[in-house]
C-alpha cells in the first residue's frame, strides 16, 4: 500500500514539472509571437510570403483577426518584462490590458497586485482606478503650476515697477548733481569782485533750492520704502494663497482617493464601483453647472443643459 502511494506521489509530482515547464514554455512563445508579429509588420516580410499588406497575412496565415494581430503587437510595444514577473502565467488578456498604461504605471500596478492570481476583471479596475487617481492629480498639478506662473506674472510686474522707481531715482540724482554743479559755478560767480553794486538774493534762492531738493528726496526715499514693503507684502500674500489652493487640492483628492480605496474592499465591488464613478459623475456635474451660472454666458449654460438632457436620453435608450 505503501508503495502504491509513494508510485503515485511521483507520479503528481512529474506531472506537476511537465506542466509548469509547458506553462513557463507557453508564456515565453506567447512574448515571441508578440515580438514575431511586431518583426513582420515593421519590415514588411509579409510581402517575401505573397501578400501585399500584414492584415491579409494575419487572416490567411496566422488565423488572426487584425484587432488581435495589432494587440499582440501592442503587448511587444508597450509591455517591460521588468515590470512582469519572470516565467509569471498572465496571459493575453492581461498582457493587453498593461499595454494601455505607462512603463511607470505598469510598475506600480504589478507592485500593487498579484498579476498571476488576479482576474481579468480585478485588473481592469485596478487600471481604471490608476488612470483616474492620475488624471485628477495631473488636473491638480496643472492647476498648481498654472497659479505658480499666474504668482511668477505678478511678481515680474511688482519688480517692473521697482525697477521704474529706481530709474526715477537716478534721474533725481542727475539733476541733484546737476544742481550742485550750477551752485559751484553760482558761488564762483559771486565770489568775484564787481564794481557794480547788486541786491544778492542768491542766498535765499539756494536756501529754496536746497528745501524742494529735500523735499523730493525724502518723497522719493518714503516712495520707494512703501513700494517695497507693498512687494514683499503682496508677494507673501500671493505664495500663502498658492500653497493653500495646492494644499486644499491635494486633501481634496487624497480624501477622494481613500474613500475609493475604502469602498473597494467592500464585497460587493460593482456596486461600490458603481457608487465611486456616481460620486464622480456628481462632483463633475456641480463644477460643469458653477463654471457655467457664474461666467454668466447663455452658451454655457445652454452647452450644459444639452449634456444633461442627451445623458438622460441616452439612459432612456440604454
Amino acid at each position: 500500500m505503501n508503495e502504491i502511494t509513494l508510485s503515485q506521489h511521483e507520479q503528481a509530482v512529474k506531472l506537476h514539472n511537465k506542466i509548469m515547464a509547458n506553462a513557463s514554455l507557453a508564456q515565453q512563445s506567447l512574448w515571441e509571437m508578440c515580438t514575431g508579429l511586431k518583426q513582420m509588420r515593421d519590415g514588411k516580410l509579409y510581402r517575401e510570403l505573397g501578400y501585399s499588406n500584414f492584415e491579409d497575412y494575419c487572416e490567411n496565415e496566422v488565423g488572426f483577426s487584425r484587432r488581435n494581430a495589432y494587440r499582440y503587437i501592442s503587448v511587444a510595444e508597450n509591455v517591460r518584462l521588468e515590470n512582469v514577473t519572470p516565467g509569471s502565467q498572465i496571459g493575453m488578456k492581461k498582457l493587453y490590458l498593461l499595454s494601455t498604461i505607462s512603463e511607470s504605471e505598469q510598475q506600480e500596478i504589478s507592485e500593487k497586485v498579484d498579476l498571476e492570481s488576479t482576474t481579468v476583471k480585478e485588473l481592469k479596475a485596478e487600471i481604471d482606478k490608476l488612470k483616474s487617481w492620475n488624471k485628477d492629480l495631473g488636473a491638480a498639478k496643472d492647476k498648481a503650476v498654472a497659479g505658480l506662473t499666474s504668482l511668477e506674472e505678478e511678481v515680474k510686474e511688482l519688480k517692473g515697477e521697482r525697477d521704474r522707481a529706481n530709474k526715477t531715482v537716478e534721474k533725481l540724482q542727475s539733476k541733484e548733481q546737476e544742481i550742485i554743479r550750477l551752485e559751484q559755478e553760482n558761488k564762483e560767480l559771486r565770489n568775484r569782485p564787481t564794481e557794480v553794486a547788486v541786491v544778492d538774493h542768491s542766498a535765499e534762492n539756494d536756501r529754496r533750492l536746497n528745501e524742494v531738493i529735500l523735499s523730493l528726496e525724502r518723497e522719493n526715499v518714503k516712495r520707494n520704502e512703501e513700494m517695497d514693503r507693498m512687494y514683499i507684502e503682496d508677494r507673501r500674500k500671493l505664495e500663502a494663497d498658492k500653497a493653500a489652493e495646492i494644499e486644499a487640492i491635494r486633501r481634496e483628492y487624497e480624501e477622494k482617493l481613500k474613500t475609493a480605496q475604502e469602498q473597494s474592499k467592500e464585497p460587493d465591488k460593482e456596486k461600490q464601483e458603481f457608487k465611486i464613478l456616481l460620486v464622480m459623475a456628481h462632483d463633475a456635474v456641480k463644477r460643469l453647472v458653477s463654471f457655467a451660472n457664474s461666467h454668466d454666458k447663455r452658451i454655457y449654460i445652454d452647452k450644459a443643459g444639452e449634456l444633461l438632457a442627451s445623458s438622460a436620453a441616452a439612459l432612456k435608450e440604454d
